[in-house]
């Protein structure tokens, strides 16, 4: 099995049923949307007749584009990246050897903070979702689904539920019980509790237990 995560940090987070994890960053793709929609409204606060009728003529005419056609660029963009990401997250899953994709339901999507929040506001994740499970249905791999609610905020290992253990600003989890202390990022969390939900998460709760026992305690000598 593998989880595709839709990651706060990141546009999304792989981790394989072995604790195996791959990330895909989504910042230049917002980089390129902000840039389009800015000169989108740049455009749109210059008057129709300083535009011109195309974009072959010269002076003014040629100096701008149609506010439509930089809409219509940003629709490109954006669905090229999801196809992209899409077959980049079946060809991951083959070279782990997974012939299972477990991705999120998308139907609980958890506040993340101001500025994570913006972040997840603006990315295209249904479209996203979209492309993978047309790669995955392509591909032949079987494609499930998990529940969302609450998975960055409940510690893999001792089942403590507490929201204040996700910290957004970090994107790190830190379980609040004292005893158990177990540390890592947020979206390795989140994966996890997909694959506990499914039912098939002995094998890297066992891992998690191991790497846990092995870290060397803060504030040791």
């Amino acid at each position: 099995w593998m989880i595709v995560h839709r990651g706060v940090r990141n546009a999304l987070y792989m981790v394989c049923q072995d604790g195996r994890f791959a990330v895909v960053p989504g910042a230049k793709l917002l980089t390129t949307k902000r840039r389009l929609v800015a000169r989108r409204q740049e455009m749109q606060r210059i008057a129709r007749s300083e535009r011109g009728s195309g974009a072959h003529g010269h002076g003014r005419t040629r100096r701008y584009e149609a506010p439509d056609s930089l809409s219509d660029k940003e629709a490109r963009v954006v669905k090229t990246w999801c196809q992209q990401q899409g077959a980049a997250v079946v060809k991951r899953a083959k070279l782990w050897g997974c012939g299972t994709l477990l991705i999120e339901d998308y139907g609980g999507i958890e506040q993340t903070g101001e500025s994570n929040q913006r972040y997840l506001d603006k990315f295209p994740f249904y479209q996203l979702k979209s492309a993978i499970e047309w790669s995955a249905a392509k591909s032949g791999l079987a494609l499930r689904e998990a529940p969302s609610e609450h998975i960055s905020s409940v510690c893999p290992i001792c089942g403590t539920a507490d929201a204040r253990q996700h910290n957004h600003r970090t994107g790190i989890f830190h379980c609040a019980k004292p005893a158990c202390g177990f540390e890592r990022s947020a979206d390795y969390v989140a994966a996890f509790n997909m694959l506990t939900r499914s039912g098939h998460g002995d094998e890297l709760r066992k891992k998690l237990h191991k790497e846990r026992d092995l870290a060397p305690q803060k504030g040791a000598a």
